[in-house]
């Protein structure tokens, strides 16, 4: 709330909140926005401000980590999807302000070999299965990876590849992250994989106000205000989600 005094009991039990669901940018950033003149003790202030600091930091070193592999990948021809993260952030009035988490990307069955040999050779990466059955893992400066085989682990092989052909069949959409275009799913299957990893997460790890906020902003990036085809594009998501009834029946 704008103009207002916030006491340090109040100041934490907020803090401890925002910790729980993964929003301590966001609401870090908001309490030191001069415009909505929030007045917290100097300990506060300054724990808030270096908090924040931490978070953009972080988001820095992540977006230059998905540059790079962008770059890697475009060097070699191999084609990519990345999803979430960054390319969730970057629809934010304030991108580095969403606690980042790693990169999660996409390569398709015939250039994963290419894909593991190329981070092999070029970046030294270490790629592990760690029991998953959708994705390896490796590090790079600090930053993890992960390399999808399957965008969203199923439960049913079949769903798997609906859903997989319903998300891969449709173009390829950008997000400028840096001066640089990241390829990403297009709105409509965005909003789909994250309602399916939303949900995904509810029913095996809970889920945070962070995945909430994901899916709020892509709904108004993909349905703007007053856009004459939104009727439309409302239709097409209708029809995405019926498809197999691919989201609920598989998870």
């Amino acid at each position: 709330m704008p103009n207002c005094d916030i006491n340090s009991k109040e100041y934490h039990s907020l803090m401890d909140l925002a910790t729980k669901q993964a929003v301590t940018g966001i609401v870090a950033q908001s309490i030191t926005d001069k415009k909505l003149n929030i007045k917290l003790s100097p300990e506060d202030a300054v724990k808030t401000l270096m908090q924040f600091q931490h978070i953009q930091q972080l988001n820095v070193l992540i977006n230059a980590e998905l540059i790079a592999l962008a770059e890697l990948f475009n060097k070699h021809n191999i084609k990519f999807i990345v999803f979430k993260g960054q390319t969730n952030a970057i629809n934010y009035p304030h991108p580095l302000s969403r606690i980042p988490g790693d990169i999660d990307f996409y390569v398709p069955q015939e250039d994963l070999d290419k894909a593991i040999s190329i981070l092999k050779k070029e970046w030294n990466a270490n790629i592990e299965n760690n029991g998953s059955l959708h994705h390896l893992e490796f590090t790079h400066n600090r930053v993890l990876f992960e390399m999808h085989f399957a965008v969203l682990g199923f439960y049913s092989s079949r769903q798997k590849e609906v859903f997989e052909k319903i998300a891969l069949s449709r173009p390829v959409s950008f997000v400028e992250i840096n001066g640089h275009n990241i390829p990403t799913f297009e709105p409509l299957i965005n909003i789909v994989y994250t309602f399916a990893h939303l949900w995904y997460h509810l029913l095996e790890l809970g889920v945070g106000l962070r995945q909430m906020c994901d899916l709020a902003k892509l709904i108004e990036i993909a349905f703007p205000e007053n856009d004459e085809n939104n009727e439309e594009k409302a239709g097409k998501l209708a029809e995405i989600l019926n498809e197999k009834c691919v989201i609920l029946q598989s998870l």
